[in-house]
């Protein structure tokens, strides 16, 4: 569910599809290997991610998952 929701939010913001989709397995600053789209696509995913990762609800319904999925 999150990388459709995550190609869903990058179609809207007419960003990279395929850089929303790596966001999650490049580490680091992703300046120093990637075009700008792709760059500006995983930065998107990042901050989706933080905004996401802040909701209270979503703190409330991880909390009935083990430290391992949270």
């Amino acid at each position: 569910m999150n990388f459709l929701a995550h190609l869903h939010l990058a179609t809207l913001a007419d960003s990279s599809l395929l850089s929303n989709l790596m966001a999650d397995f490049v580490r680091g600053n992703p300046q120093q290997g990637f075009s700008d789209d792709v760059v500006s696509g995983i930065r998107l995913h990042r901050r989706i991610d933080v905004l996401t990762d802040s909701q209270a609800e979503v703190k409330a319904a991880a909390a009935h998952f083990s430290a391992d999925y949270a």
